[in-house]
């Protein structure tokens, strides 16, 4: 899972050099700084940095900055007054994430000693404990001050991109025999396209006419879209980036796709008015080029069932398609030993790590690795560069 407060066993700890009262605890692929006081064996509860704890938790822990929100008020910590959890680097040393003693959940009043290793959770009894931070942006809407338009059509087969789960949380859901593809992660926007039948919503007269005399197949059309947003016809709301590009994806495309074909893409490089999709993540492309990489292709039905095709096939159609297709790092047989995924999750922590092969003015975000799981579907699980994740920290707190 991802997004919640998980118990751990601390299994790995590593001194820093220079520091005598603070070390480091290994886990997750990661590492987090705590005292010296805690040792291997230690049960404890992991918070990541996409998440903040909540005001009841810092309050009764006095974890907050401002004293005054703390239950005792001569006392401080380290926490702002959003909660949220950090990736700090601290005398070049990263440290992502916030580990807490199990007491630390007495104010709770619920049994501590049914939290055993391994449980995730976001609220104990009726006690939030975290959530997921989500920072506050302004969107850029064009179409604000309009009159909403009716929306006139379904497309219950154009369907979102599942969300990723975190490798080093969830690599138990990678069976023993499975052929790891494991592909560099871009730091773009999302986009998505197919060629799907379209469900006309109609109204009034027109909804008794074609009850009668309506026709009984739906019509087939080319759909765009970002992560969440659907464009089409009269459904022109432009999502946060330069829609100028996904036109132009969309016109790539028109003619070329299959019946109930969808393609998933990630756009990154320049904006067409020279702003960076995502700042900081050039992938050497010049001032107003983006590039367009087509990392998932699937066959969905009226009801919004998908197959995945394999990973060789989005190779190949990319190709065939005129898009880039994900940078394969390894093909790699996990055999179900602890050998085996110790091998892999070395493999990902190295491939994951520095600048990008093919864009050396950028860095690395992290990796995806690419598997059929035991329900016979074609999934990924993500894992996010030391560097990067501390990037992102620092853009939330701006």
């Amino acid at each position: 899972m991802n997004n919640t407060a998980i118990v751990v066993t601390i299994n790995k700890i590593e001194p820093i050099e220079g520091k005598d009262r603070i070390q480091l605890a290994k886990l997750f692929g990661t590492q987090v700084i705590v005292s010296k006081e805690v040792k291997k064996g230690d049960v404890m509860v992991y918070v990541d940095s996409n998440m903040k704890l909540s005001p009841n938790f810092l309050s009764n822990n006095n974890l907050y900055r401002h004293s005054e929100l703390n239950t005792d008020k001569t006392k401080s910590g380290y926490f702002d007054d959003n909660g949220r959890v950090k990736c700090i680097k601290m005398s070049g040393v990263i440290s992502d994430g916030f580990l807490f003693p199990i007491d630390y959940l007495k104010y709770t009043g619920e049994n501590l000693k049914d939290l055993k290793s391994g449980l995730e959770f976001n609220k104990l009894g009726s006690n939030e404990i975290c959530e997921k931070y989500v920072p506050k942006i302004k969107e850029r809407n064009p179409n604000s001050g309009q009159k909403k338009q009716k929306n006139t059509v379904e497309i219950p087969s154009f369907v979102q991109h599942f969300d990723t789960d975190q490798f080093m949380r969830n690599k138990y859901q990678i069976p023993a025999g499975s052929l790891c593809y494991i592909e560099a992660k871009i730091h773009g926007t999302s986009h998505r396209s197919g060629y799907l039948p379209i469900i006309e919503k109609l109204y009034g007269f027109r909804k008794i006419l074609n009850k009668f005399f309506g026709a009984k197949f739906p019509k087939y059309d080319y759909v765009n879209g970002s992560r969440r947003v659907v464009m089409y016809n009269n459904n022109k709301y432009k999502p946060y980036h330069d829609n100028t590009m996904r036109d132009e994806v969309l016109e790539k495309v028109r003619g070329n796709l299959n019946k109930n074909e969808q393609i998933y893409l990630e756009l990154y490089g320049y904006e067409k008015n020279g702003s960076q999709i995502q700042k900081g993540f050039p992938y050497g492309c010049a001032i107003g080029e983006y590039k367009s990489l087509l990392y998932r292709v699937t066959m969905n039905n009226e009801d919004g069932v998908v197959v995945d095709y394999s990973r060789d096939y989005v190779y190949n159609r990319a190709e065939e398609l005129g898009f880039e297709k994900p940078y394969l790092y390894e093909k790699y047989y996990y055999d179900g030993s602890e050998k085996s995924m110790e091998i892999l999750e070395e493999n990902i922590i190295n491939y994951s790590q520095g600048q990008f092969e093919l864009a050396n003015d950028t860095l690395k975000e992290g990796v995806v690795v690419w598997f059929i799981n035991e329900q016979g579907h074609w999934t990924c699980l993500k894992y996010k560069s030391d560097a990067f994740r501390n990037l992102e920290s620092n853009n939330k707190d701006k």
